[in-house]
C-alpha cells in the first residue's frame, strides 16, 4: 500500500498494525479478534450468541477500523481482511451438545441448572431463560395430549443426561476411553409407509407392528437397559392420502433413543504384579462408544473370505447395510 493511499496519523499515531505505508494482517486480526471474539467454524463466523448471518456487519466493523489509515481500495483491502481473519479465527466444528440447550441469557442445562455464561453453540436460541416464570400448564397438558398412554413403550424417568448419568454411577455403562465431545445418544427409527398401516387396519394394527419393533429395538442395542425412550407417534396425518381417499389416515412411525455401548473385555497389564495375569481378562464393561456401535463391517464372500475391490482393499459394509441384512 502506497502512502497516496494512506490518511494522516489518527489521534494518538498509527495502530500498531500499520507502519504508515502498510497493514500487518496478523497484527490487525489479533487486535480485532480481541475486541470482537469470533470463531470461524465450516467457513462461517460465530460469536458467542451464535453464527453471523450478515457478515456485512462484521466488514462495516472492518471498515470502520482503518479507514483512518487508508483512503482508497478499501472494498478490496476489506475482503481480504475478512479473509485473513477467517483463517485466524478458524475452529473445528462445534460439539453437539445434548445434555444443555443456549438461550439468549445464558445456557440451561439438562439437570435443571443454569448459568448466564455464554459458550460458542451451534444455536443459540432468542428466547431467554426464567427461573421465576410460571409453568406452562397448557402447553404442557396440550403434548401429554398428543400421546396416548398406549404409545408409549418407554417412557423417560428423568431428563436424558441425568438418566445417563445414573446408570454410569450404577455401573451398567462406562465411559472408559471416551472423548469429552463424543455422542452419548443415538436414535433408532422405524418408519413404515402409511398406506400399508392404513390397508391392514390402521392404529391398532400400527400398534402391533411397532410393539415387535421395540423388542427388536431392544436387542439392536442390546438390552432394555440401555433405552432411554421409546415412543410411537401417531398424530401426524398424511395430507396427501387423507384428500385421496376422503377420510383421515395418519403416520405411525416408533422412535427410540438410546444410549450406544458395545462389551469390552479389559486386561491385565505387563504392569501386574502376577505374571500369570498378564494379557488375561481382568474386568468386562459396556463401553459408551457410538463410532464402535456401528462400525462398518468387511463384507465376506460364500466361503466366509473377505471380498476384495479393483484395487486389492476390503470392500466395507456400512452399518445401515448390516442392520438390514440382521432384522
Amino acid at each position: 500500500m502506497s502512502k497516496k493511499n494512506a490518511a494522516s496519523p489518527c489521534n494518538g499515531g498509527w495502530p500498531v498494525w500499520y507502519d504508515g505505508k502498510n497493514i500487518n494482517e496478523i497484527l490487525f486480526c489479533e487486535e480485532f479478534l480481541e475486541a470482537h471474539p469470533m470463531k470461524c467454524v465450516r467457513g462461517r463466523l460465530f460469536t458467542v450468541d451464535g453464527v453471523v448471518e450478515d457478515e456485512a456487519e462484521v466488514s462495516q466493523q472492518i471498515l470502520e477500523a482503518v479507514r483512518c489509515c487508508v483512503t482508497s481500495g478499501l472494498s478490496k483491502l476489506v475482503a481480504n481482511l475478512l479473509a485473513s481473519l477467517k483463517l485466524q479465527a478458524y475452529s473445528p466444528p462445534l460439539p453437539i451438545e445434548t445434555d444443555r440447550i443456549h438461550v439468549a441469557n445464558g445456557t440451561y442445562f439438562m439437570d435443571g441448572r443454569f448459568s448466564p455464561e455464554k459458550t460458542y453453540c451451534n444455536n443459540r436460541l432468542t428466547a431467554a431463560y426464567r427461573q421465576d416464570s410460571p409453568k406452562p400448564e397448557k402447553w404442557l397438558r396440550f403434548l401429554s395430549e398428543l400421546l396416548e398412554p398406549d404409545d408409549i413403550f418407554k417412557s423417560p424417568t428423568d431428563s436424558y443426561a441425568a438418566m445417563f448419568d445414573q446408570m454410569l454411577a450404577d455401573g451398567i455403562i462406562s465411559t472408559r476411553g471416551l472423548k469429552a465431545d463424543a455422542v452419548k445418544y443415538g436414535e433408532l427409527i422405524f418408519d413404515v409407509n402409511s398406506a400399508y398401516f392404513h390397508n391392514h387396519g390402521g392404529y391398532e394394527y400400527a400398534k402391533q407392528f411397532y410393539t415387535d419393533a421395540y423388542k427388536a429395538a431392544i436387542e439392536i442395542v442390546g438390552g432394555e437397559q440401555y433405552i432411554l425412550s421409546a415412543v410411537m407417534h401417531a398424530d401426524e396425518r398424511n395430507r396427501a392420502i387423507s384428500e385421496a381417499l376422503g377420510q383421515d389416515v395418519y403416520h405411525y412411525h416408533l422412535h427410540v433413543v438410546y444410549v450406544p455401548v458395545v462389551e469390552k473385555q479389559i486386561l491385565w497389564s505387563k504392569r501386574c504384579k502376577d505374571k500369570s495375569l498378564v494379557a488375561t481378562v481382568k474386568e468386562t464393561i459396556m463401553q459408551v462408544s457410538r463410532s464402535k456401535k456401528w462400525e462398518s463391517k468387511v463384507a465376506l464372500d460364500e466361503q466366509g473370505n473377505p471380498l476384495l475391490n479393483s484395487k486389492g482393499k476390503k470392500v466395507l459394509r456400512t452399518s445401515y447395510s448390516v442392520l438390514q441384512d440382521d432384522f
